[in-house]
């Protein structure tokens, strides 16, 4: 590494975004050890979030199973 030491540059969220589904900053959350298809967050840590809008996008999905 030519005797430089490398640099490591960690990014971390200063605020919550809003849901751009719901227009609110209410997020679903799973953790690692939930079930996939879960609506309720076990509390051990978070691996997904996802929205909590009970919408339909145009090729039939759900929102909140994207």
């Amino acid at each position: 590494m030519d005797g430089k030491e490398a640099t490591k540059v960690i990014k971390l969220l200063r605020r919550i975004p809003k849901d751009p589904m719901t227009n609110s900053y209410e997020w679903g959350l799973r953790s690692f050890q939930d079930e996939y298809d879960t609506d309720t967050w076990g509390g051990e840590n978070v691996f997904d979030v996802y929205t909590r809008s009970q919408g339909i996008a145009l090729d039939g999905s759900r929102y909140r199973e994207w």
